[in-house]
């Protein structure tokens, strides 16, 4: 788990400098969900949901919303 951390961490800091808001923004949730691993879907804010979403390898757009990322991620489990 360390290594993932440590690898998002550097991909961060990458994305900051580069001035890739989005994909900032999507580690970052990564990174907290790894932190919080325990937090429910339901309550995750939606740049954890497509975090979440990637790391189960669901393809969701950010255009759509909270409830649908939901929707779409509860028809996965």
């Amino acid at each position: 788990m360390a290594d993932i951390t440590a690898h998002l961490r550097r991909n961060l800091v990458q994305a900051e400098q580069l001035g890739q808001t989005e994909r900032a923004k999507r580690i970052r949730a990564r990174l907290a969900g790894l932190e919080r691993p325990d937090k429910p879907v339901d309550k995750m804010n939606k740049s954890e949901l497509v975090a979440e979403a990637e790391a189960r390898g669901v393809e969701v757009d950010e255009s759509l919303t909270k409830a649908e990322i939901v929707a779409v991620l509860s028809e996965e489990d």
